[in-house]
């Protein structure tokens, strides 16, 4: 699997379907289906979106404040600055 490549992923929306087979081992929360393969229910899956999503929100904004941290510290409160998303969430190629 490319990473990079958008053909290696496939759009799913949690709120069509009531359960997920996904290949892992990591999801313990999920019944084992097979070896190597899980069981999610429609609620499970809900939550391991939030959990996701909060935690790379924290991320990217705990990365914000201390970027805004450093540069307040190295040039001192009478200089303004700003920083925004070069990618604004469109799609590249």
């Amino acid at each position: 699997m490319n990473r990079n490549d958008p053909a290696s992923y496939r759009r799913v929306s949690i709120a069509d379907h009531q359960e997920f087979d996904i290949e892992t081992t990591d999801r313990t929360e999920c019944r084992q289906k097979s070896p190597g393969v899980r069981t999610c229910t429609q609620e499970q899956e809900y939550k391991n979106f939030a959990n996701w999503f909060q935690y790379h929100r924290f991320r990217y904004l705990l990365a914000v404040g201390a970027v805004g941290e450093a540069f307040a510290r190295q040039l001192g409160s009478d200089v303004a600055w700003a920083c925004g998303r070069i990618n604004k969430g469109g799609r590249v190629g």
